[in-house]
């Protein structure tokens, strides 16, 4: 599981990405409790739904425009450091697809 924002976690399975906006309260067994999880099929919808998400935070707890500029700032550095993390991932898998004969 990643760390995006303080409330906010990237992680996957098998099948899909999973987007966690967590609450902060853990249950009896000190497992995370999320009050909202959103999947997604593809890298490229998580990162969308991402944007939507951290951008929607930013309206709501920022007082003014410059305030709400830097969040976006901050945002987008964050969201390209992601796409070059899903850049790299795409490039390794099709590495190893084409070093063992698979297709994509």
């Amino acid at each position: 599981m990643i760390k995006i924002t303080e409330n906010l976690y990237l992680d996957a399975d098998e099948h899909q990405f999973i987007i966690i906006s967590w609450n902060g309260k853990r249950d009896k067994h000190g497992n995370m409790q999320s009050s909202n999880r959103r999947y997604y099929s593809e890298a490229s919808s998580v990162i969308n739904g991402l944007t939507k998400i951290m951008l929607r935070q930013a309206v709501a707890i920022s007082t003014d425009l410059h305030e709400i500029s830097m969040r976006l700032d901050e945002i987008s550095m964050r969201l390209d450091d992601i796409k070059k993390i899903a850049d790299r991932v795409a490039t390794n898998c099709l590495q190893h697809q084409s070093q063992n004969g698979l297709e994509a």
